[in-house]
This record gives C-alpha cells, structure tokens and sequence, in this order.
C-alpha cells in the first residue's frame, strides 16, 4: 500500500507541475492588448477608429 500512495503522489505532483504550466502558457498568450467596439467584445481592426476603446 505504501508503494501505491507514493506512486500516487508522483503523479499528482507531476499532472500538477504540467496544470500550472499550462495554465501560465494560457494566460501569457491571453493577454494581448484588446480593443472594444461600442460596448460590444469584437476586435476593433481599425484601431484609429474614434469607436474603439482599449479595454482596462
């Protein structure tokens, strides 16, 4: 039983090394800067449009 726990908490360790990892690799890419359009969440393409806003 001993072998199974620490077998165990090799793998949950592990898969949670690779989630937090994962995770910042999401994150980072997620923060690009965006634009708003009339209160709506499409990209503005024309960011010299007196419409868009960037978003805070």
């Amino acid at each position: 039983m001993e072998v199974v726990a620490r077998r165990l908490t090799i793998i949950m360790l592990s898969a949670f090394v690779f989630a937090m990892g994962f995770s910042a690799a999401v994150n980072h890419s997620a923060q690009s800067p965006l634009k708003m359009r009339s209160g709506t969440a499409a990209p503005c393409y024309h960011t010299e449009s007196p419409y868009c806003t960037a978003i805070l």
